[in-house]
């Protein structure tokens, strides 16, 4: 049987393995951000968003763990995109 592995098999499979471990990081930071006490100088400010007024750390840590997550689903959208058809991008010989 014909191994149809490509040279970069196993280091895609690495960047993605660090990519969600980054991202998991990254939405744990956010929300242990989200709350930070009052002596780590906790910012009392507040943001309107429609008819609520949230805090602005919760706001932030929103936005900061969202865009972890799209990130990480962007990656694997890519990592499970079609393999028999190579990316439009790619240079081909005509």
């Amino acid at each position: 049987m014909q191994d149809l592995r490509t040279p970069a098999y196993w280091p895609a499979r690495i960047l993605l393995g660090v990519g969600v471990l980054v991202a998991v990081a990254a939405v744990a930071f956010a929300v242990f951000s989200a709350f930070p006490p009052e002596t780590m100088g906790g910012d009392p400010g507040r943001i309107a968003i429609g008819p609520l007024a949230l805090p602005t750390s919760v706001v932030v840590s929103a936005v900061a763990g969202a865009t972890a997550l799209v990130g990480l689903v962007w990656m694997l959208r890519i990592f499970r995109g079609e393999r028999r058809d190579p990316p439009a991008w790619r240079y081909r010989d005509r």
